[in-house]
């Protein structure tokens, strides 16, 4: 029993070292080692869900029989952001930011090396909207009079940037906008 240590293919020779009756002699063989196919897992993807606009961590692995995989892998964030991975030791971890809310697809497709071919791994991810902080920073005069308009001025600020868009509706106590 021989166990090839990479891909690819070898020339098996045998070998007979020869005894008082036989002379020495060897053959050899054409054989083709396969890749190995890789287990490639997005083990981690802390924290889901996550939040609109703030990062969170995607850790993968690729493993496999024997020696232990290299190379990339590419992680979709089912978002439209990529990020390239460099296997070390088999696993690797990129930083995400969701740029919408929603069901997401994380895919980490690994490119394979000269002993293991291409292999991935997908995993649902939700990330959830931002809550942003809505202030009014201004009813000036602080009094008024039945029937006499005040100007409200408010800030809507999300917590990590952007512009949020939609309507803002001032009311008092008694329900009146």
């Amino acid at each position: 029993t021989i166990t090839s240590t990479s891909a690819g293919a070898k020339t098996l020779t045998a070998s007979y070292g020869g005894d008082g009756v036989y002379d020495p002699g060897s053959t050899t063989a054409s054989h083709t080692v396969n890749k190995a196919s890789p287990g490639v897992t997005i083990s981690s993807d802390a924290s889901d869900p996550s939040t609109y606009a703030t990062s969170y961590t995607v850790e993968v692995s690729v493993t496999g029989p024997g020696v232990t995989p290299t190379g990339t892998v590419s992680l979709n964030d089912g978002d439209g952001n990529i990020s390239t991975i460099t296997l070390s030791g088999g696993t690797g971890s990129a930083t995400m930011t969701p740029v919408s809310a929603g069901s997401k697809t994380l895919t980490a497709s690994y490119g394979g090396d000269a002993n293991y071919p291409t292999g991935s791994d997908t995993e649902a991810h939700t990330v959830d909207k931002a809550t942003p902080t809505v202030a009014i920073t201004s009813d000036d005069p602080d009094w008024n009079n039945v029937h006499v308009s005040v100007p409200v001025t408010f800030t809507v600020t999300p917590p990590n940037g952007g512009t949020p868009t939609g309507t803002v509706t001032v009311r008092d106590e008694t329900g009146i906008t």
